[in-house]
Order: C-alpha cells, then sequence, then structure tokens
C-alpha cells in the first residue's frame, strides 16, 4: 500500500509556529520579549516538545544572557510563557518544561498600580476636612488589594500544573 506524506518547502521546512496577536499588540511587552516569544513559538511547530536550549537562543537572537532572562520574566510575568521544573524519581532537578500558554493569566503584585480613580472636585467639597478624602482612599485602597488577593487566589486554585492535567487526564 502506497503511504502518502507532506513535504515543506522553504523557510517552514525547518519548523514553524503559530504567534498570538494579542501578545503582539501588548504594549507593556518590549519588542525584544515579543522576538523571543516567536522565536519560542516557532520551535512548537515540531511537536508539542521542542527547546533550543539558551545558549542556542541567545545565539540565533543576538542576546546576552542577562538580556534572555530579563525577557524571559517579562513573558513569564504576563504568563505568555511558563516555566515547570522537571525532577527524576530522586526529586534531583533534570530540566524545565517551558509551555507557550494560551489562555493567559498574568500575574499580579502587590506594587501594580490599577487605574487612578476620577474623583472631581464634586465628590468632597473644599468644606470638608482632608480626612474625608484620606478615609475614602483608604477604603478604596483596601477594596483594591482585597479584590487583588482574591483574584491571585482564584488564579492558583484554577492553575493545573502539567502534571495535574496528565493525571486528570488519565482518570
Amino acid at each position: 500500500m502506497a503511504s502518502d506524506t507532506l513535504v515543506i518547502e522553504g523557510i517552514h521546512s525547518q519548523g514553524y509556529g503559530i504567534v498570538g496577536k494579542a501578545v503582539m499588540r501588548d504594549r507593556e511587552v518590549t519588542a525584544a520579549a515579543k522576538g523571543l516569544y516567536a522565536y519560542i513559538c516557532s520551535y512548537a511547530g515540531s511537536g508539542t516538545i521542542a527547546w533550543p536550549g539558551r545558549d542556542l537562543i541567545c545565539h540565533d537572537l543576538n542576546l546576552n544572557k542577562d538580556t534572555y532572562t530579563k525577557h524571559l520574566s517579562a513573558l513569564r510575568k504576563k504568563d505568555y510563557i511558563r516555566v515547570e521544573k522537571k525532577t527524576d524519581a530522586k526529586g534531583r532537578f533534570v530540566g524545565n518544561n517551558f509551555i507557550v500558554v494560551y489562555h493567559p493569566c498574568p500575574k499580579i503584585s502587590d506594587t501594580d498600580k490599577g487605574p487612578c480613580p476620577n474623583l472631581p472636585d464634586t465628590v468632597f467639597s473644599d468644606t470638608n476636612s482632608n480626612r474625608s478624602l484620606i478615609d475614602h482612599n483608604d477604603d478604596i485602597a483596601k477594596k483594591l488589594s482585597t479584590r487583588k488577593n482574591e483574584l491571585n487566589a482564584f488564579r492558583e486554585e484554577i492553575r493545573c500544573t502539567t502534571s495535574q492535567r496528565k493525571k486528570l487526564l488519565r482518570s
């Protein structure tokens, strides 16, 4: 029986990947981080497991290791890339799994600031003391902090590691 094959020619013959437009349009991500993301995604086209290694990435993108680490960290913070530690049967570190995330949940740090509330002069009259404004701002800050904590707890609750997903799929 004859078997058919697919032959890819030209620039796609060495592999290719799909790059999410949302990442490319994210103005909080630098052009260099977007380049690193696109490079990583290009390796995903060769199957589910592919990682060129830091040294090859740095060589191909003409980055030093510190710059690579900085941009990878930015992608991790936005949850576009996740890194999971791999261990052997004795629990010793043997490498990392780098995961291109299709449904990112960016981390919210305590230092991240949300948009400033718009408080026109009519909200607090000039005859009121500044204490009312300070109390109001404190209330907003407490509510924001509570919401961030709730959101982070929810994200952790729904985030499954690769090993947890595999266990769920096997059951």
